[in-house]
Parts: C-alpha cells; structure tokens; sequence
C-alpha cells in the first residue's frame, strides 16, 4: 500500500494505491478527472486524464512523476483472516475490471 503527494502552494494533495512486485493498481485515480482545478496541483492537472483503471507496470503509470511517495507499507495477504463473502466481493469485482 503506498501513499504519495503531490504538493500546492499552500497544503499537497494526497493518494493511495497499491504495488504489487513491479505492478501498480489503483481504480480512483479518476477522480482526479472531476475535482476542481483549484483543489489540485499544476502535476495532478497536467497529467489529465486519468483512467478508471490503472493495472500495469509501475514505471508506466503516472503516479511517480505526479506523487512523492511518503510510505510504503507492506500487508501480508492471509485469506483465513478474511470473510468468505469478502473474498466473493473482491472475486466479483476483478471478474469486472478484466472481462
């Protein structure tokens, strides 16, 4: 899970998404499409726009050009610590961002 900023004069703008070994995912970076340019950095805005989906190679998004990375932290995956109905959410949902 990594935290990045992007900063503006007086305060920065925050994101979260995730690495996975050379791979970044993120699915809120559009919302950087709809925020109000006062409310964003001259690097969010000049990077427009963004996609729904990012699933690719890290060095091919565009987060670190946009984002300084302020931690990185890393999460053990256990599936028996997790609920089976989460589990079946999260199945759904991949089923949806790769059909």
């Amino acid at each position: 899970l990594v935290f990045g900023v992007s900063p503006m004069r007086a305060s920065e703008v925050g994101h979260w998404w995730v690495e996975s070994g050379s791979t970044l995912i993120d699915i809120t970076a559009d919302q950087f499409n709809l925020i109000s340019d006062n409310a964003l950095s001259n690097k969010i805005k000049k990077k427009r726009q963004y996609l729904s989906v990012y699933c690719c190679p890290i060095e091919q998004a565009p987060h670190l050009k946009v984002f300084n990375t302020v931690s990185k932290e890393r999460r053990a995956w256990n599936a028996d610590e997790i609920s089976e109905d989460y589990l079946e959410n999260l199945e759904i949902l991949y089923g949806r961002l790769s059909g």
